[in-house]
Order: C-alpha cells, then sequence, then structure tokens
C-alpha cells in the first residue's frame, strides 16, 4: 500500500492502524489492468493483514480515453474490487483531491484516537488497530 497510519500508546509503542490505502492514477490503473500488477496489488492488500483497504483512484475516467479498457471495462473493475474483492474504491478527481481526502481520514482517526472514552482494548476490538507492534507487522 502507499498510505498506512500508526498510532502511539500512552508509552510510547506503535500501532499499525487498521488502514490501508493503494493510489493509483486513473492512467496507470488502465495499465496495471493490462499488464497484471492491479490483481498482484489487490493480493497483497488482501495478505497485508490490515481490514479497511482503500483503492485510491485518481481522475476521470474519460480522462483514460487513450487506454484500450473501456470506461464500462473500468467500472467493471471497480465493481469487482468492491464486491469480490471487499476492497473499497475511493475516486477522487485529481491530486490536491486525493491529499483532501487523506486529510480527512487521518483527522477522523486523530479524532477517534484521542478521544479519552476510547481506550486501546476498544479500538483493537472495534477494528482500529492490529494488535501488534510496528516491529511485529514489519517482521509478517
Amino acid at each position: 500500500g502507499d498510505v498506512l497510519w500508526l498510532g502511539y500508546d500512552a508509552n510510547g509503542r506503535e500501532y499499525v492502524l487498521d488502514f490501508i490505502v493503494e493510489r493509483k492514477r486513473i492512467d496507470d490503473l488502465c495499465q496495471s489492468i493490462m499488464d497484471g500488477r492491479y490483481y498482484e496489488q489487490k493480493f497483497r492488500l488482501n495478505k497485508s493483514g490490515v481490514r479497511n483497504q482503500i483503492y485510491l483512484v485518481e481522475g476521470k475516467i474519460t480522462s483514460a480515453y487513450k487506454s484500450t479498457i473501456s470506461p464500462d471495462a473500468i467500472e467493471s473493475a471497480f465493481a469487482s474490487t468492491q464486491i469480490q474483492d471487499d476492497i473499497m474504491v475511493q475516486r477522487t478527481t485529481d491530486t490536491d483531491n486525493s491529499i483532501t481526502y487523506l486529510a480527512t481520514v487521518t483527522k477522523r482517526l486523530i479524532s477517534i484516537c484521542k478521544n479519552p472514552s476510547i481506550t486501546k482494548q476498544n479500538i483493537l476490538l472495534s477494528g482500529g488497530a492490529i494488535e501488534c507492534d510496528l516491529d511485529q507487522f514489519n517482521d509478517n
């Protein structure tokens, strides 16, 4: 993935939060569908152990008109990704819109983690973090 969030407990121990993002420009997405990287990337996201997987697609489908993949095939790939692979597809218009989206997710995660009524255990049970520290995550 391209984006992964970390959380810290009161002792400064790092935790991998349960959200990961794979970001693609629409032209790169079309190319990755054609050369097979799209399926490999979805496979790796599913094997990451992170439950909240987001495929962030940047740009308009109409801007991929030079591609040999039709707009209907791209829409079908999005539907398949969401339904069969259980990966959320988030579409943005451009880089600035993607940054805004990622900043919004970050603010929401910070808000959740700073809530005094939410303990580390609550976050772990609700899918907010993977129950391992960063070193353990990197070892897997």
